[in-house]
């Protein structure tokens, strides 16, 4: 388990529109992660999370969470609860799609504007069947830079500050 794969190995600027989603509360940045410094599978991140982690693969199966201040790859802008927990595994890619729908509205509320806009990028990480039997029934959305180079804040309401050149 704790495997995690990522659904877009793109740009992740498409737009997309979805139905209604479920996410969980938004943590914020001013009150300190108790879980910085540690090693986390999928099931543990929450939404504020920094991290990094090997995204040379289709699967990631830990994420260090890291202080926000310090260089990371990304951030969990928010989660998505799949309609069809407890049941049987949707497949990755139908998984994907309804994650992906709801991803870009969760990110653009994080970021406090349209990832569209910026120099971020957002993905979404989605469990793989080994998560899913093993009680994984939601997808994190991340957002990262569009070039993946590290970020060295929170981009939590700071859309403004990675302006996209036009």
């Amino acid at each position: 388990g704790g495997v995690y794969a990522l659904t877009s190995g793109g740009d992740g600027r498409t737009d997309t529109t979805g139905g209604a989603t479920t996410t969980a509360p938004i943590a914020t940045t001013t009150t300190a992660n108790p879980r910085i410094g540690t090693s986390v599978s999928g099931k543990e991140l929450q939404p504020g999370d920094c991290v990094n982690f090997d995204n040379t693969g289709a699967v990631i199966t830990t994420f260090a969470v890291v202080a926000c201040t310090t260089p990371h790859l990304a951030e969990i802008a928010g989660q998505v609860e799949h309609p069809e927990a407890g049941g049987t595994y949707p497949g990755g890619d139908q998984a994907g799609l309804y994650a992906r729908d709801r991803c870009a509205s969760i990110s653009a509320t994080y970021l406090g504007g349209d990832v569209l806009d910026t120099t971020l990028s957002e993905t979404t990480l989605v469990p793989d069947f080994n998560d899913w039997t093993g009680g994984l029934y939601r997808s994190s959305c991340i957002v990262w830079r569009y070039d993946q180079s590290n970020l060295t804040e929170s981009v939590k309401e700071k859309a403004k500050a990675y302006p996209r050149s036009t």
